[in-house]
């Protein structure tokens, strides 16, 4: 067990800081905020029922195209994970920011695949570049608190758009600029590469402690289990 001095469980509070960062812009606005603007683009006629449907459907399946597409090795060299990390953080703004343009059913729908995608990027190489820095606890738990801390933002912000009378035009602007703020952010708080671990080689003996095709069942289950709920509640709540 390494003691609490060693680079393994290093603690850095702008490490935990950026790592929250990471997943509130990709996963918690980047991909889910689609779900309380659902209702209010819904209601301004904006789009039908079916195709809001099938714009969130595009964004789980950029999601799952870009999480197999970045698992390749390629994408893991120590060099290239900033660059793809803010690339990512850069297109999930952008396409945050592209939602306020009033464009055809088919483009908003290329949009969110490719939002979905930008999630899937920022989750992988923010998670790894996080654990090549540090493998601390508390780090950790800052990292994937950000999917919720994001959800929150994201639904409150919603919610106090509605009470000014804001359009989905509005929100999805203000949600763009508030990406931009994070990614300025993300850049200043980057980990610094010379705080990196150096990678340790695996005992040969070492067994992997569950099949990668069981563990891509266990989360695909835990997708189905809360996907639908969480895209539709508050459609589901409106109409209560």
């Amino acid at each position: 067990m390494p003691s609490p001095s060693h680079p393994v469980e290093r603690f850095s509070f702008s490490t935990a800081l950026f790592g929250m960062l990471v997943l509130t812009l990709g996963m918690g606005l980047g991909r889910f905020l689609y779900t309380p603007m659902l209702p209010v683009m819904m209601a301004e006629g904006s789009f039908s029922f079916s195709q809001l449907s099938w714009i969130a459907s595009g964004n789980y399946a950029g999601y799952l195209a870009g999480s197999l597409l970045f698992s390749f090795g390629a994408f893991h060299q120590p060099s290239r994970l900033r660059p793809f990390l803010l690339a990512s953080a850069l297109a999930s703004g952008l396409l945050i920011l592209a939602m306020a343009w009033l464009l055809p059913f088919i483009l908003v729908l290329l949009i969110r695949v490719l939002a979905g995608v930008a999630s899937a990027g920022m989750l992988i190489f923010g998670s790894t570049l996080i654990m090549q820095h540090t493998r601390h606890p508390f780090v950790l738990a800052a990292l994937f608190s950000g999917v919720g801390i994001g959800i929150a933002l994201g639904n409150e912000y919603v919610l106090a758009g509605l009470h000014f009378d804001l359009s989905s035009q509005t929100l999805w602007q203000g949600a763009g600029a508030l990406s931009g703020m994070m990614l300025i952010a993300l850049t200043l708080l980057m980990p610094s590469k010379k705080h990196a671990i150096t990678p340790m080689p695996l005992a040969k003996t070492e067994q992997q402690i569950m099949s990668w095709w069981l563990l891509a069942i266990l989360y695909g289950l835990a997708g189905f289990g809360y996907i639908i709920v969480a895209t539709y509640l508050p459609l589901m709540a409106k109409d209560a």
